[in-house]
């Protein structure tokens, strides 16, 4: 599209969805604008129609990718006219193309049309039977689970932007379990990947448990909201790595015992250390309490998915 006709899109389109937001008596004669809409409508109709004659999926996306960017000027001046104005009508052109978004990957883009359509509370096409809040969340769910079972990752940022997008919505329980889960198992992808403490490492100090408790409590509500939700196990092995990091910070936290049984610290015998030969207590059936707590605990098992290394630990002088 040449920069004369892209300019003469956008401007059309602003001046159309101006238009749409006045009640039908205050309409002006149909012009330009309302004449461009509607020649993009019904090459929208013959696009559709395109599509749903193909049966893979891969080859959808494919020409949904090529269709989508000849209406972009169209949605650039609607987002542009509503923004000025504070007001929107409903447009078949955006919101197919917010769709499209979707089906591409390109879901920075689709958010922001997201947006635009639950502030004004636009309406999701007929053949839907979603608003757009849960279209979004479950779309963006769904594709951050299929990338993670893939073994790869999503931008987990883009998960929070959309959870935070559609925080108002009533929509099913299901689909926030999954929002919930996709989160979860990033951070559980993160708190595997951080180094342990007494690594180098660049991170702050504690990150990797951080990230085990954060992916803890997402993994835990998206139980809550749907027990079919397949999180049991990755609960239970978090579980695990937390109790760990509990037990490890509370070692690393105890009192470190006297230096030489029962003398001071600089290393002067007490009243009874005559009765002792080499630090050894008189009667060895009967251990110093001091002397216990500075033995190291055992070693515990690591958990089975997410590999935790506990912070080094620092063996006391009894």
């Amino acid at each position: 599209m040449s920069l004369a006709r892209r300019h003469r899109s956008l401007m059309l389109a602003a001046a159309a969805a101006a238009i749409g937001t006045l009640p039908p008596e205050q309409r002006p004669t149909p012009g330009p604008e309302a004449t461009e809409y509607e020649l993009l409508r019904a090459q929208l109709g013959e696009d559709l129609r395109r599509l749903k004659d193909i049966q893979s999926i891969e080859k959808k996306i494919e020409l949904k990718r090529e269709l989508a960017p000849k209406y972009f000027p169209w949605v650039e001046g609607a987002l542009r006219a509503a923004e000025e104005s504070g007001k929107a009508g409903p447009d078949d052109i955006v919101t197919q193309v917010m769709i499209w978004s979707i089906d591409v990957g390109s879901y920075a883009s689709a958010l922001h049309l997201a947006r635009h359509m639950i502030r004004y509370a636009l309406p999701m096409p007929d053949r839907f039977d979603r608003g757009v809040e849960a279209f979004v969340l479950e779309s963006v769910a769904d594709s951050a689970l299929k990338a993670i079972g893939c073994g790869e990752t999503f931008d987990r940022e883009l998960l929070l932007e959309a959870e935070e997008a559609t925080d108002h919505a009533d929509m099913h329980d299901e689909i926030r379990a999954k929002l919930a889960k996709a989160i979860g198992l990033l951070l559980a992808q993160q708190a595997e990947d951080e180094p342990a403490e007494g690594e180098t490492t660049g991170g702050p100090a504690g990150g990797k448990r951080a990230a085990a408790e954060a992916a803890l409590a997402r993994l835990r509500r998206a139980y809550e909201l749907d027990a079919r939700s397949g999180v049991k196990k990755q609960v239970e092995r978090l579980e695990r790595a937390v109790a760990q990091f509990a037990a490890a910070a509370d070692q690393d936290s105890a009192p470190a015992g006297p230096k030489h049984g029962s003398g001071d610290p600089e290393g002067t015998p007490g009243p009874d250390a005559g009765n002792q030969v080499s630090g050894v207590p008189e009667n060895p059936g009967q251990i110093d309490a001091a002397t216990a707590a500075a033995e190291p605990a055992p070693e515990q098992a690591p958990p089975e998915a997410v590999e935790v290394k506990a912070p080094a630990k620092r063996r006391n002088r009894a």
